[in-house]
């Protein structure tokens, strides 16, 4: 393959050395063109080179007497001839020798000469342009393009006479052509062609532009380059073979001129205020204001006062079109580098229109001589332009119509959310609704909730039984977030009322997941959060409020049974005085009881909104032997076992009598699991940080699937009322320590129950 590459490049390299070179055209030396070897259709000839000049001499068609030579073209201001240093206003007489010139029919293309000229061939006028004259009163200035026959052949003497008393460069502006008549004449009629093309398409744009304006008036980028547009329009008429005088024969030279100098003002103020408009992030404002405060000046002074004087501010346009091209290109490529959209496509079409731009600033100084390249930069901006905003508007109407697809998605979403009226449901649909978006890419999701009680949090899984708890540490870290969350794979996503944290959604991405769908879809994401958020504040105001009117009524109920408890008590002890031997029966009523009033707390603290303990400090062989007294009376009359075992000594800071129910809670849950007969055991131990209190029985132990509910309310799976262990949970909770279970089938229960220790030098 590379062998067949490097032969193919061979050829093509000996195809190239084979080709004649291209024919060497005349060139203008010490006056003189030598026609003699040069053919017509070899190409036109420039007429560029020294010529002989007579300042202040105007002549009627003879070539001067002077020996003096002049590069043409080029300006005569500052020039020296002899001793003299030439002004701005004058007038001279060029004159050049042409050798051999072939009898086939010839033309001459002539542009711009400062302010009028007139040229003979062997002594007749050929072309004019304007009135030359003495002072500038006799002087009419004109720019006309034009393309004029040479009916001359042999030797002709050129004589061109020029003047300037209008404008503050003189001389000869842009080279003169010599060639073939009928391909003069072709060119210019393309070069015009194509102006008139230009100007038109560009007319149309405007138009275009303005039309999307006018139905949609805050794109004020629209207006802006339309009128930018439609000034450029003008200045294609303006420049180059200057259409407009066909069109308008009656037009001024200082009309033209005003039009060509107003139209760089202006049209650049148009086009760096529609720049701004497109770049807000990246052009400042001060910038726009300093190109307005140079230019809206200099476009009065054009305005106002004559030519000859307000010429002098073409080096003010040069420098405000290069400083302010570079400050453009500069942001423009900022707003690349940063990701903005179709921001390579507008450096491109602004850096051909500022090489464009330098070129012609170049050619109208002389220092480069073929043509304006003015069109090609022009239609080249333009139509970047244009691509750019038909490519905005075009994403922005595909944005409207998934927006609108979005939004009713995001209806359908919160309809079903909620219809669900459970706050799992709800979170899972929403985290499906995520993993469409996400094209399924994410691999694991679940949520954090808050319970009633706990400062902590608890992680559940959608459509998974239980709740599992979640270290302090990292209950801190999710509840302080206050946005999307992402590391690595992980996204963490809080959702939140100002009062209230609701749930957190945790996903974890496929390896190889990318992250640009949660950024290219979060409208529609935070419009999936903003449902989730008000479904779920509202199931949670509807349980909160439930709970009010179910603690109210629970409060209720349980003082009244706590009232004929407290009766039956005291009816109970009295007759334990009276009657000695029916004391067993009488302390069994008592002892059931006491079961009952321990029940109705129970109901009463779990339909609590929160649960306040009052702790105080203890020492551990109290709390010990509290709990010792009541095994002995929970499981007196049965064949249960039961053992205390105290491994450490020290404070505990605890509700006590609160504390004694969760023993009560669990000794009685282990007696239902026993049937009456069996052990029972708690042991306590002081480790790093906390007193661990651990309850465990030799019972038939729970299934797997019960053990994830097993502190959900009325799920004890006949381990109990199934209220017992969801109060546990709580007092445990309420005292700032957690409480775990482990069990199997067939290998009894253990409860693992750990609260905070007491700090050594905390006072009693």
């Amino acid at each position: 393959m590379v062998r067949i590459l490097v032969t193919g490049l061979l050829a093509c390299l000996s195809c190239l050395a084979q080709q004649s070179p291209p024919p060497v055209l005349p060139r203008v030396q010490a006056g003189v063109l030598d026609l003699r070897k040069w053919e017509p259709a070899n190409g036109p000839v420039g007429l560029d080179g020294e010529w002989k000049f007579a300042w202040m001499e105007m002549s009627s068609g003879q070539p001067p007497v002077s020996d003096y030579r002049f590069p043409v073209p080029g300006f005569w201001n500052g020039q020296k001839v002899g001793d003299q240093i030439l002004t701005p206003e004058g007038y001279a007489t060029y004159s050049l020798k042409i050798l051999g010139t072939p009898a086939t029919p010839l033309a001459l293309h002539l542009v711009d000469m400062e302010s009028a000229y007139v040229l003979y061939a062997n002594g007749t006028i050929i072309a004019t342009n304007g009135r030359v004259g003495r002072s500038v009163e006799e002087e009419i200035p004109e720019w006309r393009p034009q393309v004029v026959l040479l009916s001359a052949s042999g030797d002709v003497d050129l004589v061109l006479v020029v003047s300037n008393f209008h404008h503050r460069l003189g001389g000869v502006w842009q080279g003169i052509k010599l060639g073939s008549a009928a391909e003069l004449f072709e060119t210019q009629r393309k070069t015009v062609a194509l102006e008139i093309f230009l100007a038109a398409s560009l007319a149309m744009i405007a138009i275009y532009h303005w039309l999307v304006f006018s139905v949609r008036r805050q794109e004020k980028s629209f207006l802006l380059l339309g009128c930018f547009t439609i000034i450029m329009a003008l200045r294609s008429l303006v420049t180059g073979e200057r259409f407009l005088i066909t069109m308008f024969p009656g037009l001024t030279w200082d009309l033209l001129i005003r039009l060509d100098y107003l139209t760089v003002s202006v049209g650049f103020i148009f086009c760096h205020w529609y720049l701004r408009t497109i770049f807000q992030a990246y052009y400042h404002r001060v910038v726009l204001l300093g190109l307005i405060c140079l230019l809206v000046p200099t476009a009065l002074a054009e305005l106002i006062l004559p030519p000859r004087i307000f010429s002098y501010l073409l080096p003010i346009h040069m420098f405000t079109v290069f400083a302010w091209s570079l400050y453009f290109l500069g942001i423009n490529f900022l707003a690349i580098r940063r990701g903005m959209p179709g921001a390579a496509v507008l450096f491109v079409g602004w850096l051909i229109s500022i090489v464009a731009s330098t070129y012609d600033s170049l050619y109208i100084q002389s220092v480069l001589g073929s043509r304006y390249m003015f069109a090609l930069g022009l239609q080249a901006f333009v139509l970047t332009q244009s691509y750019y905003l038909a490519s905005q508007y075009a994403r922005a109407f595909a944005l409207s119509e998934t927006l609108a697809e979005r939004m009713q998605s995001l209806l359908a979403l919160t309809r079903e959310l909620n219809r669900s009226g459970v706050r799992d449901s709800a979170i899972w649909t929403a985290i499906q609704e995520i993993k469409k978006i996400t094209r399924n890419q994410i691999r694991e999701a679940f949520a954090y909730v808050p319970t009633r009680d706990s400062r902590y949090l608890q992680k559940i899984r959608p459509q998974h039984p239980g709740l599992e708890p979640v270290s302090p540490e990292v209950s801190e870290t999710l509840v302080a977030l206050s946005g999307m969350e992402t590391n690595g794979p992980r996204i963490r996503i809080p959702v939140r009322t100002p009062e209230t944290l609701l749930c957190v959604l945790e996903m974890h991405m496929d390896a190889g997941g990318n992250l640009s769908s949660f950024d290219y879809e979060r409208q529609y994401l935070d419009g999936i959060m903003d449902s989730l958020r008000l479904v779920l504040d509202n199931i949670h105001r509807v349980q909160t409020d439930e709970l009010a009117r179910i603690g109210q009524t629970a409060a209720e109920i349980v003082h009244d049974i706590t009232h004929h408890c407290h009766v039956i008590g005291t009816h109970t002890r009295a007759a334990m005085v009276e009657s000695s031997g029916q004391k067993s029966a009488i302390r069994d009523i008592d002892r059931e009881v006491f079961y009952m009033k321990n029940l109705a707390y129970d109901i009463l603290d779990y339909a609590r909104e929160r649960l306040v303990v009052y702790p105080r400090l203890h020492q551990m062989k109290e709390v010990s032997d509290t709990i010792k007294e009541d095994l002995a009376e929970t499981f007196r009359d049965t064949e249960i076992t039961h053992a205390t075992k105290q491994f450490s000594d020290g404070v505990i800071r605890i509700d006590l009598e609160r504390f004694r129910r969760v023993v009560l809670n669990l000794a009685r849950n282990a007696m239902t699991a026993l049937g009456g007969r069996g052990h029972f055991s708690v042991m306590i131990e002081e480790q790093v940080g906390a007193w661990c209190f651990v309850f465990e029985d030799d019972g038939p132990g729970v299934s797997a699937e019960l053990l994830n509910r097993l502190f959900e309310p009325f799920a004890s799976g006949g381990r109990g009322t199934g209220l017992g262990l969801a109060v546990v949970k709580r007092i445990v909770e309420a005292h700032g320590g957690t409480v775990r279970v482990r069990s199997e089938p067939g290998k009894g229960c253990r409860f693992l129950v750990e609260l905070p220790a007491t700090a050594p030098n905390e006072p009693q």
